[in-house]
């Protein structure tokens, strides 16, 4: 059991502040609606929500974790992001965001819950209020089966949102 306290005590310590540190940068974004609906099309399979704020974003999701041979796994997860850089291809702006994600889970093994560091890429349409993303994350997971096991914990996801 140290040695659980003692991962999340390290994870906690690389993710916080990340998503606690004010941003340094001077992202340009659209005008647009602050907040958004959509599609989460990884881990998790389902449906999404935003809440654009001008320096950072709050999203949550919720679906399936995954479906296959090992089960079923329900999933919803809320996260937080920050843009830290922006580049551009053909006059088109990306944002290049890093977050922390909590994860929630129930399935045929038990429930789980995760901590991860987030890292992705979004780009907002100029013409309509439309955001896609990539994102990915590694953190770790506590998996509350009998006994309680830590592990690796891993998402990759890309998503659009319809903000309004």
């Amino acid at each position: 059991m140290k040695k659980t306290i003692l991962i999340i005590m390290i994870i906690a310590a690389i993710v916080l502040p990340l998503t606690a540190a004010a941003p340094t940068l001077n992202i340009q974004k659209a005008a647009k609606g602050q907040f958004g609906a959509g599609v989460n099309l990884g881990t998790n399979l389902g449906a999404a929500v935003k809440w654009d704020n001008k320096d950072w974003d709050l999203y949550a999701n919720i679906g399936a974790g995954y479906i296959g041979s090992n089960g079923f796994h329900f999933q919803g997860e809320v996260g937080a992001e920050f843009p830290v850089y922006q580049f551009e291809i053909e006059n088109q702006k990306f944002d290049v965001n890093v977050g922390g994600l909590i994860p929630v889970g129930v399935g045929s093994y038990g429930v789980d819950l995760g901590i991860l560091a987030t890292a992705g890429i979004s780009y907002d349409f100029k013409d309509f209020p439309l955001t896609m993303y990539a994102r990915t994350g590694l953190g770790v997971v506590l998996l509350f089966s009998d006994p309680v096991k830590v592990s690796f914990g891993g998402s990759g996801a890309i998503g659009a949102i319809w903000l309004f």
